[in-house]
């Protein structure tokens, strides 16, 4: 098939979103209070993008947002942002990512099953460290590694996070962290024990 036309046929079937306006509601109720901007939603807006790109944030706000009204005195854009921002839990109202690990069952030939133990699987595995936003979206995962010989700690000093995360980021982990913490922070000059 030629390029041009298997780019437009891609386009066509499961990336239509991209040349759709974004969406217009037409309000059952009328509220007392005039629409207004949310305050700092540049910094959200350029927070959001830089951290995601452009066209899950477009798909986002066009397909999946705008499916319905909020009542607020905010345009519906910006809402969506706005909200994302306020919905920790008190006690992790500063948290913005979210780290854990994760142990998934593989089964090899002739593999040396005793290697890849997984003592939460009680049987072969690889490990992977998942980073999520306060949305549940995944934004990265660490390379796998078996289970036997790698824990969190080891996983998070081997996946480089310093190299991932804002230095206004505050990340939110377990227990199993805690003695690996201070080793990671030796090699991340911009990061500190706060943003953990």
């Amino acid at each position: 098939m030629d390029e041009a036309l298997e780019y437009d046929a891609l386009v066509q079937n499961y990336w239509k979103f991209l040349h759709t306006n974004w969406p217009i509601i037409d309000r059952v109720k009328h509220h007392r209070t005039e629409i207004a901007a949310v305050n700092d939603i540049d910094s959200i807006k350029s927070f959001v993008l830089n951290r995601l790109g452009a066209i899950p944030v477009f798909f986002f706000l066009t397909v999946i947002f705008g499916t319905r009204a909020y009542s607020c005195p905010y345009r519906n854009v910006e809402k969506s942002r706005h909200l994302a921002a306020e919905s920790n839990p008190d006690p992790f109202k500063y948290v913005t990512l979210n780290l854990d690990g994760h142990d998934s069952r593989v089964i090899y030939v002739n593999a040396d099953k005793a290697s890849m133990y997984s003592y939460k699987l009680k049987k072969s595995g690889f490990r992977v460290q998942v980073c999520t936003d306060m949305n549940n979206m995944v934004l990265f995962v660490s390379a796998p590694a078996p289970c036997k010989d790698y824990n969190d700690g080891t996983m998070l000093l081997r996946m480089g996070i310093q190299n991932k995360i804002h230095k206004l980021d505050c990340v939110a982990l377990d227990g199993g962290y805690n003695l690996f913490i201070g080793k990671l922070l030796d090699s991340a000059d911009e990061l500190q024990y706060e943003n953990f």
